[in-house]
């Protein structure tokens, strides 16, 4: 399967895209199948998976072959999918600290660069914009 691109000056959208957050506008992934974000946590940060909680790090400095949970907009189903690369990138942007409450009352932590797209309400917001009250999926 081809993977397009859409970043830095490249606009080459597949079935399977790589968007740098930066670039991607809301109706970008719309008629994508599988759509990938790069730039948005911390190193350290606890990733859900197939086989535990992993740290962003120990992912990619050992190249783990792991699932993770992934949200489609389309089915509004949460489905595991394959990590298919690896990469480091120094962060040079604001993070923000996103707690959200679940509906049994816990409250949560999320960590992210300020540009990092949530889906909330049925549509991409950047972190920076998000408002008390929006609804969003947290796996």
């Amino acid at each position: 399967t081809d993977v397009g691109l859409v970043g830095g000056g490249v606009n080459d959208k597949k079935d399977i895209t790589v968007y740098s957050v930066q670039s991607t506008a809301e109706n970008d992934v719309v008629n994508s199948n599988l759509v990938l974000f790069d730039e948005c946590f911390p190193a350290d940060i606890l990733i859900s998976t197939n086989k535990g909680k992993k740290t962003i790090k120990e992912i990619v400095d050992n190249k783990l072959e792991l699932e993770i949970p992934t949200y489609n907009i389309k089915t509004k189903q949460i489905e595991n999918k394959k990590i298919i690369n690896w990469g480091k990138k120094k962060n040079n942007e604001k993070l923000y600290k996103l707690k959200v409450e679940d509906e049994n009352g816990k409250i949560h932590e999320l960590i992210c660069t300020e540009n990092h797209k949530i889906f909330a309400d049925d549509k991409y917001i950047k972190a920076k914009d998000l408002k008390i009250g929006q609804n969003f999926i947290l796996k």
